[in-house]
């Protein structure tokens, strides 16, 4: 139900309603992960800010903390594609890979005034303990566009990841962020490829990256 705060003035013509993220979500496990998913031609838009909401962090020596949620989140997920999508204000992450992912591909996307990461890999830990294998692995970001991202949380980038490796970031572009382009908090996993990316304009609201 809607009050005009003017009264006298005709209504908005449009109206955005938000909803807390995730927009999309896939949650399986690494003994029984969600498989073969593709995700095509989606805009998504509209999930609130997520700033002031709760956050967590890793336990091995990452120096910063994130909300663990996003517009489209995968959790236990092998051989995911979204490809084709947009994702355009957002008050928090776009894509979140947490825990257990394999094999995951992020192409053609156009990522756009988002409040937080464009991409957030974030896996488990205990006190630096990876042996339980719940991270993400192996997984593209491809030919993408990154920009205006860290509208409110200013610790994002384009491609952020706390407990992870072996992501393979190639061919994208990635400008207008506040902080950094490609974040990598730690030295857990290794094995990542950064390849032929264009990133210009970053750190434009920090002075430490």
């Amino acid at each position: 139900y809607l009050i005009p705060y003017n009264m006298s003035a005709p209504p908005p013509a449009v109206l955005v309603a938000v909803t807390p993220p995730p927009l999309l979500r896939f949650q399986g496990s690494q003994d029984r992960p969600v498989q073969d998913i593709t995700i095509r031609g989606i805009t998504f838009r509209g999930a609130s800010k997520t700033f002031l909401g709760p956050h967590v962090s890793t336990t091995n020596g990452a120096d910063g903390a994130v909300p663990r949620s996003a517009a489209v989140e995968l959790e236990g997920v092998q051989r995911a594609v979204v490809t084709d999508c947009t994702f355009d204000t957002l008050g928090g992450s776009a894509v979140l890979w947490s825990g257990y992912v394999r094999g995951v591909q992020i192409l053609n996307s156009e990522f756009s005034w988002l409040g937080g990461n464009g991409v957030l890999a974030i896996g488990d830990d205990e006190w630096g303990n990876v042996t339980s294998g719940d991270y993400p692995l192996n997984n593209t970001v491809d030919q993408c566009v990154f920009r205006e991202i860290g509208v409110y949380a200013k610790h994002s980038a384009a491609y952020a990841e706390f407990v992870a490796g072996a992501a393979n970031i190639s061919r994208n572009i990635i400008f207008n962020v506040a902080r950094a382009g490609v974040a990598l908090n730690d030295a857990m996993g290794g094995g990542n490829v950064l390849s032929r990316n264009l990133i210009f304009a970053t750190v434009r609201e920090s002075t430490d990256q």
